[in-house]
């Protein structure tokens, strides 16, 4: 503990006596005086030494600075990625939605070509059963001057023929009811 003491008398003595020291030595040359010769270097000393504490702060702020703007560009990224990954989910959901609307389509358009499929079954039929009727008609036609054709068969092509006429008319009915609903 007494060398701590005698180290800080020592430089209070030291500094007392170069305050002292500058105003009692008095010389015309600058250059040859050591103390203002030291008292210019510690000027020029103290001056770097301010001069390179702001130059470590404006390296810091530049630092700072430079930090804040790497922040920004992540964090700009980082919202690009987001927006990347959003629309990439939206272009999957758009896909989807098109890929089942091109599904539904295709259904529809098989649903349509069969039932177009069989309203020309059924019309083939119907054309089928009318040359059928119409050939059948043409074996029982007989003249009415002609004594071949017997009376009762002539009476069941007219029932034949009203018969055919009738299941026409349903079948008809039934096309056109078809056709309506496949219309809606």
């Amino acid at each position: 503990m007494k060398n701590i003491i005698e180290s800080r008398d020592t430089k209070k003595v030291a500094v007392k006596t170069e305050e002292i020291l500058p105003a009692e030595v008095v010389t015309s040359d600058k250059g040859l005086n050591p103390i203002i010769k030291a008292k210019d270097e510690i000027k020029e000393t103290y001056n770097s030494h301010i001069k390179a504490q702001k130059n470590f702060e404006n390296a810091f702020k530049e630092l700072n600075k430079k930090d804040q703007e790497a922040y920004e560009d992540f964090k700009k990224k980082y919202q690009a990625y987001e927006e990347a990954i959003q629309k990439a989910f939206k272009l999957r959901e758009s896909a989807e939605q098109e890929a089942l609307t091109a599904y539904q389509g295709a259904i529809e358009k098989t649903g349509e070509d069969y039932r177009n499929a069989m309203k020309s079954a059924l019309l083939r039929c119907k054309e089928a059963t009318e040359e059928a009727r119409k050939e059948l008609l043409g074996m029982f036609e007989v003249e009415p001057d002609s004594p071949v054709a017997p009376q009762p068969l002539q009476e069941f092509s007219r029932a034949a023929t009203k018969s055919l006429n009738v299941a026409l008319l349903k079948v008809s009915q039934g096309l056109t009811s078809v056709k309506n609903s496949i219309m809606n």
